[in-house]
């Protein structure tokens, strides 16, 4: 009821609500989880069809303060912690719907988030084997689960597999919903012409295109990757992801 009907005069009390609501969509118990996704789809419902601007500011101003904290928790040893930022993250993307492509205007916004997603997913070379090196390019070929064409990859901070999914999704959802040419020409930029956290930059992109939608246009991703390539500054993790992305363009 507080959602539903009092979005217009109590935007700072939705605020807290909404945390509440996203949280228990993930609780363990059917019957919660159930009834917040239901009340969370009757209210991206609304969020869609009226304008309420002070509430879908209200949920970037939230997401904006969980991609500045979400570094952080990831250094954290609690794995119980790391799922509640990263379920909140998705849930208010998934709540925001279309509304990502005016997050996705603001360049504050957009690079606080991916730079966070990027550092949330530092990637462990030192358990890189010559076995890995030689197998990849056949990965590439024989398998056609877009999930499975990236390398095997480990990372320093990401223990639960269930993490991983969360960030592949949000990822997803930003591909989906957000300004295609905004945020992929941002993506090319942080693969190109440095070698600092590329290998990252590379797997954030690789999983946004995954959400994109099959209209647009990526001409400029291969032209990207195909520039990285004649770089060749990066290791084998580099090469393989670039091969990923070209096959996840054509």
């Amino acid at each position: 009821q507080l959602l539903t009907k009092c979005i217009r005069n109590l935007p700072n009390t939705c605020g807290p609500a909404l945390e509440v609501i996203v949280t228990l969509t993930f609780d363990e118990y059917s019957l919660v989880s159930n009834a917040a996704n239901k009340t969370l789809e009757i209210f991206s419902q609304i969020l869609e069809e009226t304008s309420v601007s002070n509430l879908t500011s209200v949920i970037e101003e939230k997401l904006f303060n969980l991609s500045s904290i979400l570094p952080r928790i990831m250094r954290d040893t609690d794995e119980g912690n790391k799922l509640v930022v990263l379920r909140l993250l998705k849930g208010y993307l998934q709540l925001l719907g279309s509304h990502v492509s005016q997050l996705t205007f603001s360049y504050a916004h957009m690079t606080r988030l991916i730079q966070a997603l990027v550092q949330t997913i530092l990637i462990d070379t030192r358990n890189i084997s010559i076995q890995e090196t030689k197998t990849t390019s056949v990965w590439i070929e024989e398998k056609e689960d877009d999930e499975l064409l990236l390398p095997n990859l480990s990372y320093i901070h990401l223990r639960e597999e269930q993490s991983v999914v969360l960030i592949q999704s949000i990822c997803s959802i930003l591909g989906e919903h957000g300004q295609s040419h905004i945020l992929l020409d941002y993506m090319i930029q942080q693969c190109t012409g440095s070698t600092h956290q590329r290998s990252e930059s590379l797997v954030i992109l690789h999983w946004i295109l995954c959400g994109i939608p099959d209209n647009i246009h990526l001409d400029a991703v291969v032209e990207g990757m195909l520039q990285v390539r004649e770089e060749g500054q990066g290791g084998v993790y580099d090469d393989c992801l670039v091969l990923c992305i070209l096959a996840e363009c054509c």
